[in-house]
């Protein structure tokens, strides 16, 4: 499997990358390659700025699974934008 990276905030990547993920440059990439996307913000204002990044990557049948504890109108907001995408959601808090 695997393991991609992106983030809000920086913390180091390179132990992860010493174990074989690749440090994406932006969330817009998280897709380029792959089929899931799983997302894992702070809060309903982290979650409602990385999703638009993260979308505008996805291909059409493509998954974004989202595992932050957000509130369900953040989440439905996501949601809708994903079906808009073609993109599957995936609520997993």
């Amino acid at each position: 499997m695997r393991s991609e990276l992106s983030e809000i905030e920086h913390v180091p990547d390179e132990p992860l990358e010493a174990r074989g993920a690749t440090v994406l440059g932006s969330a817009v990439d998280a897709f380029i390659e792959a089929d899931v996307c799983v997302t894992m913000v702070a809060d309903d204002d982290a979650l409602e700025a990385v999703a638009p990044e993260v979308l505008a990557g996805a291909r059409p049948g493509t998954t974004l699974v989202d595992m932050s504890t957000v509130s369900v109108a953040a989440s439905q907001r996501v949601a809708e934008r994903a079906t808009a995408a073609g993109v599957e959601f995936l609520r997993s808090p």
